[in-house]
């Protein structure tokens, strides 16, 4: 696919823009780069920061590999019903997407779909709170009201995270997004532990976990995202009204996949690399048992979680940004294969064991910065007004591992133990390195990304 020589410009040129005439206005297509980052750009690059350090903070009490299986089991869940999270998480974060890229794309100001995506996920994570405080985490009906609200609210962070991809590709030019995620990532990382230090440390205790705090800042931290969201200066486009029903948008992403091959590649190793979220929920669950270990560890483990997502987006955005996108995911498919060899490694070594897993949390902090390398890659094959049906359609193959596997791995360790499943989960990885050996950089490509 080739591109025009012009683009949406990012908001401003050199000099301060009135803020709002850039709100009225539609973006003015320019063919050079600019050398220096204008004020108006500055102010959003700083936005879109703390948009991320909020998310990210708000993230950090319900981490799915560590705090929402650990509340689960809490409800007397099984391996099997711990699978069912990945499935209903990727559930909510591909198919509602798919649903809203044509929405998403015609908006004149895709900012608007940020801000109420970002607070539905903090009254979803509201409604968890509230549950939990009037149910006193009991009932039959419990684990299903609590898998319902957690679907809800991923079907909210999957559009949510379109239209950030989206929005990000229209106002921060393509060589700075690595820079952008360098440091929306370090703060952010620096933000929630800190936060999370503060206030976890009391809510947890060797047998129980104070569900409805945890939930409660969860949510109060999605709502400021979603208000600083608002804050973002984007100037309007003229896209057009929205059209097509579900068909139209299931044949626009079979197009993409069928007519792109570097997209389709990317497609296949993305779904190969989403078969890593299956064993998310059962990461605390191989320590416990097997570690003998209680959930005051959990803090620990997601602090290192988060420092990993910190310290490893210094590199890799760095390698993204100087020699391309598909480098620094070949190094984070041949990284995520190893982990869950590496966590069966240290559950077998007993006591001395119970340190040394906190390294395998660590190593899962690449997962969500993989993530962002598939979907920059995915922007760059695309001209602008593709990107949102380039990012949701990538968003079905990333779910496809979850949603099909997910019980599956769960019932595999339920029935024959850990080793199958994370053994069976490090070939595909593995598999999934060897594809990116077949895929070609786009820059090298002549396509220029839209930035």
């Amino acid at each position: 696919m080739t591109k025009p020589d012009t683009h949406i410009a990012p908001i401003g040129a050199s000099a301060p823009v009135d803020q709002g005439a850039l709100l009225e206005e539609p973006a003015r297509p320019q063919i050079s780069k600019p050398t220096e980052m204008s004020h108006v750009d500055r102010l959003n690059f700083r936005r879109l920061i703390i948009h991320h350090i909020a998310i990210r903070t708000g993230w950090i009490f319900k981490t799915e590999s560590v705090v929402i299986p650990a509340v689960l089991d809490l409800i007397g869940g099984s391996a099997w019903l711990r699978g069912w999270l990945p499935t209903m998480s990727r559930l909510g974060q591909s198919i509602p997407p798919l649903f809203v890229a044509n929405t998403i794309r015609c908006a004149p100001l895709k900012k608007r779909i940020l801000a109420v995506t970002s607070m539905l996920m903090g009254f979803s994570m509201l409604g968890i709170s509230l549950l939990w405080l009037f149910s006193g985490g009991v009932g039959q009906w419990l684990a299903l009201s609590f898998l319902f609200l957690y679907t809800f609210f991923f079907a909210c962070t999957g559009t949510n995270q379109v239209v950030l991809g989206t929005l990000q590709s229209k106002l921060v030019y393509v060589n700075r997004r690595g820079r952008l995620m360098l440091f929306a990532n370090v703060m952010s990382t620096i933000v929630s532990l800190s936060v999370a230090w503060l206030l976890l440390r009391h809510w947890f205790s060797p047998e129980s976990i104070n569900v409805v705090a945890i939930f409660f800042a969860s949510g109060l931290f999605f709502l400021v995202g979603g208000t600083v969201a608002h804050l973002l200066i984007e100037p309007a486009d003229s896209n057009g009204t929205t059209s097509g029903n579900r068909g139209n948008l299931m044949r626009q992403a079979w197009t993409t996949v069928r007519k792109n091959r570097q997209f389709r590649l990317l497609a296949i190793v993305t779904s190969l690399f989403g078969m890593t979220l299956t064993l998310f929920p059962h990461y605390q669950a191989l320590a416990l048992q097997r570690l003998n270990l209680d959930l005051t560890y959990l803090i620990p483990w997601l602090i290192a979680q988060n420092i990993g997502v910190g310290v490893f987006s210094v590199p890799v955005g760095s390698l993204a940004d100087r020699l391309g996108n598909l480098w620094a995911l070949r190094i984070l498919m041949l990284l995520a294969a190893s982990i869950p060899l590496l966590a069966l490694l240290v559950a077998s070594l007993g006591p001395q064991g119970q340190n040394w897993f906190t390294l395998v949390y660590l190593l899962l902090g690449l997962t969500p910065i993989t993530m962002r390398i598939t979907n920059n890659y995915a922007l760059e094959l695309a001209v602008p007004e593709e990107q949102p049906i380039h990012l949701s359609t990538l968003g079905i193959f990333l779910a496809a591992g979850p949603i099909v596997a997910g019980p599956l791995i769960g019932i595999l360790i339920d029935v024959f133990g850990f080793e199958l499943a994370f053994g069976s989960v490090a070939v595909l990885l593995l598999l999934g390195f060897g594809l990116t050996l077949f895929m070609l950089e786009p820059r090298s490509l002549d396509i220029e990304a839209s930035a």
